[in-house]
């Protein structure tokens, strides 16, 4: 079962998988129907504590798209024989992208400019922000995020 938004066509599933697709399942329902289910695939939203671990009697896979397992009782999981997996490199383009959007974002003031126009100003001179060229603009870090950032 999918808990949370998944992009679900980048899911490689084998043939005579079944997969049900709830993103949004409430707490209540979630921990209702989890014993019917052999994998759960979730986001940060959905919390895969010892309450849920413990009513899932056919679990044997948690994976979480992304980084991060801090909404999943690794430990307990492991313990009730539930192997609990993770991506992540999956997301690294993605936030690359979006970290390098909010630099540029800063640079120009947008979020400024954006509420004043809002607010029906028209702040021009106040707002120009800081040109890029000639300049180097840029993410310094040695891990995935760093290495993939737009060059």
């Amino acid at each position: 079962m999918i808990c949370d938004h998944v992009e679900t066509e980048h899911l490689a599933l084998g043939p005579g998988i079944m997969v049900d697709n709830k993103p949004g399942i409430s707490r209540e329902e979630l921990l209702r129907v989890v014993g019917e289910y052999d994998a759960l695939i979730v986001r940060s939203r959905t919390k895969v504590d010892r309450e849920v671990l413990d009513k899932a009697t056919r679990l044997r896979l948690v994976a979480r798209p992304g980084t991060g397992l801090d909404n999943v009782d690794v430990e307990y999981a492991k313990a009730k024989g539930v192997q609990v997996v993770n991506s992540p490199e999956s997301l690294v383009e993605a936030v690359a992208e979006h970290v390098t959007l909010l630099m540029l974002a800063l640079s120009r003031k947008l979020v400024p400019a954006d509420a004043s126009t809002k607010q029906g100003k028209w702040e021009k001179s106040a707002l120009v922000g800081q040109e890029l060229k000639g300049k180097v603009l840029g993410i310094v870090g040695s891990g995935g995020l760093g290495a993939e950032s737009p060059r």
